[in-house]
């Protein structure tokens, strides 16, 4: 094997300093040579080392300037990429910078200079075009997105995966037919993925579709992860379908997919808007007992507001005092409390928000609502908080 692609194949596996070593003990140093080093740096996003060896490059080829600009975009000097592109030879400058250079300034979230690149460049591949298109989709842009993606079609550009999923993203923002036409390229190039199907279950789901949500999960049997579940929970709880969040949640542990927060939290909202207090408590309870999902404050919030609307308060008591619960917790009781008018529990919770919140008048006066017979309520220590009606 040549010297040349000894160290061209060290490189490209990533093994730096034993390419080093080799270029070190050739006689002769060709531009290829240096070159092939360079690339592996790139590829590693070592900028440093990049930079000194293109410096230290007795002469430089396109290659090389395609890897020094690479360097720096992947690592995210944007602005340090643009110099170099700027430096770099007009002959020398094919789809390889020009794409290097929109891509940097899509990820790093420019999306003017991304815009104004994207627009000079006389040739780009579908890699400039697919970070278009997330760039626009991750930065807000998701008009955009979608025209950039239906004109990506039309010039009959290959279509992967990243464009694919960050079309759905932006559709699940603006309403759009641009939906059909991704899942309809899906289905035709074989392209789902485990990302591109949690995208659609996502995107159904925001459009109120949960059934095509379902659809879309079923059909990842061999790929669906804890994110197709949580996507799934959290359609249908978009939908305020809280038989079926409950039952696919029942699913989920079968199957053998410990459920996390954000699972936890479609099921508990899912209740809450339901009325089903006691589902919602037993919910919260397995999850943290079996599981060990870390409760977190909007998890009792939900609980005591499904409670609440239960009518179901001191079980709502009990649990926040079991989970240790913070300030809105408890004012979500209190205002459960006023709506049912249970002054012993309400009196609890205007304590513990008292407790916790000194300087919060809110609850001494939420209790004038339920409690007219009491008209002064207790506040720091002795101190006493008038309430009016």
């Amino acid at each position: 094997m040549s010297g040349n692609s000894m160290v061209a194949a060290y490189a490209q596996n990533g093994h730096m300093e034993e390419a080093r070593r080799i270029l070190e003990r050739m006689p002769e140093h060709s531009v290829v040579t240096w070159t092939a080093l360079m690339v592996g740096l790139a590829k590693q996003s070592s900028v440093p080392g990049a930079r000194s060896l293109f410096l230290e490059m007795p002469e430089r080829n396109a290659a090389s300037w395609n890897a020094i600009i690479q360097a720096y975009a992947r690592g995210g000097y944007v602005e340090e990429a643009e110099r170099f592109f700027q430096r770099m030879p007009q002959h020398s400058r094919s789809v390889v910078p020009w794409t290097a250079m929109v891509v940097a300034a899509a990820r790093a979230g420019e999306m003017e200079d991304a815009d104004e690149v994207f627009a000079k460049s006389p040739q780009l591949d579908e890699i400039a075009w697919s970070a278009m298109v997330s760039g626009c989709s991750l930065n807000g842009q998701a008009v955009r997105a979608v025209e950039l993606f239906k004109a990506m079609d039309l010039e009959g550009l290959r279509i992967d995966a990243v464009a694919l999923v960050s079309v759905i993203d932006a559709c699940s923002i603006v309403a759009s037919v641009a939906a059909e036409s991704a899942h309809a390229i899906i289905r035709e190039l074989e392209l789902e993925s485990v990302a591109v199907g949690n995208a659609l279950i996502n995107l159904y789901g925001k459009a109120g579709q949960p059934g095509r949500s379902k659809a879309v999960f079923d059909r990842m049997v061999a790929t669906r992860n804890r994110l197709s579940w949580t996507g799934l929970l959290s359609a249908h709880a978009h939908s305020g379908l809280a038989l079926e969040c409950l039952e696919l949640s029942r699913d989920m542990k079968l199957e053998g997919v410990a459920p996390d927060g954000v699972a936890l939290m479609s099921v508990l909202s899912a209740c809450s808007h339901a009325g089903m207090g006691g589902a919602a408590a037993e919910e919260l309870d397995v999850a943290a007992r079996e599981y060990g999902v870390a409760v977190a404050a909007e998890h009792l919030v939900c609980v005591a507001d499904a409670l609440g609307r239960a009518g179901e308060v001191a079980e709502a008591c009990a649990v926040l005092e079991r989970f240790g619960a913070g300030v809105v917790a408890w004012m979500s009781l209190l205002a459960a409390c006023g709506r049912v008018g249970e002054e012993a529990v309400g009196r609890r919770a205007a304590d513990r928000v008292v407790e916790m919140d000194p300087e919060n008048a809110a609850s001494a006066i939420a209790m004038c609502f339920w409690n007219e017979g009491s008209p002064r309520q207790r506040c720091k220590g002795d101190e006493e908080l008038q309430c009016w009606q």
